[in-house]
């Protein structure tokens, strides 16, 4: 994924083929792929989703680019003795993750299913404002529960544990770890067909 070692590879190796796997959207990364094309032999992308928006950047990429999934190991598939216990959301609380949406649509949730839980886990990174107010609105509101950042271990468990994980995703996915994490333990996923989420599920 990094973009911008390729001119110094390049030059260092000039003839040692360079190959780059990408697993980040052209917004997050502040380059143009375009003036990398020279110094790419392949590159491998996370899905089709980011392939093509790469390409609409630097066309250069079309006749030597390919993808190649994201995986995630598979756990136990035993049958659960009973259905999961909560609606489950992973991620960084950040507005991109749309934990917001999620929190509003619990409301509706609640009028037909008035039991329904939703755990939430997810580490707290820039944007404090948002997140300060994602944890407030956590502990108003009744059968909400924040749990920090689990530990993997911790994770397995509330994926394994629950009924639906939900992915609200407003912000371009390469493909949706988290989507990936929870279907390997079991659960299906609910998510925005963003990206390549429409191909991780």
């Amino acid at each position: 994924n990094r973009w911008r070692h390729l001119p110094y590879i390049s030059k260092m190796h000039p003839t040692v083929p360079t190959i780059i796997y990408a697993h980040s959207p052209v917004s997050h990364l502040a380059i143009h792929p375009r003036e990398y094309v020279p110094y790419v032999t392949h590159a491998f992308f996370v899905s089709d989703a980011l392939r093509r928006q790469f390409l609409k950047h630097a066309p250069g990429l079309s006749g030597k680019s390919s993808v190649v999934l994201n995986a995630s190991p598979i756990e136990s598939r035993a049958p659960k003795a009973s259905p999961g216990r909560y609606l489950l959301f992973v991620g960084r609380i950040v507005p991109a993750k749309g934990l917001h949406l999620l929190l509003e649509a619990m409301r509706s949730v609640w009028e037909t299913f008035p039991n329904t839980e939703l755990l939430v886990a997810g580490h707290i990174t820039s944007d404090t404002e948002y997140a300060s107010g994602m944890l407030a609105s956590c502990r108003q509101l009744p059968r909400v529960r924040y749990i920090g950042t689990p530990t993997g271990t911790e994770l397995k468990h509330a994926y394994k544990s629950a009924y639906l994980p939900i992915m609200p995703s407003l912000s371009f996915e390469a493909s949706g770890i988290v989507a990936m994490e929870s279907m390997s333990c079991s659960p299906p996923v609910i998510a925005f067909a963003n990206g390549g989420l429409r191909e991780t599920i």
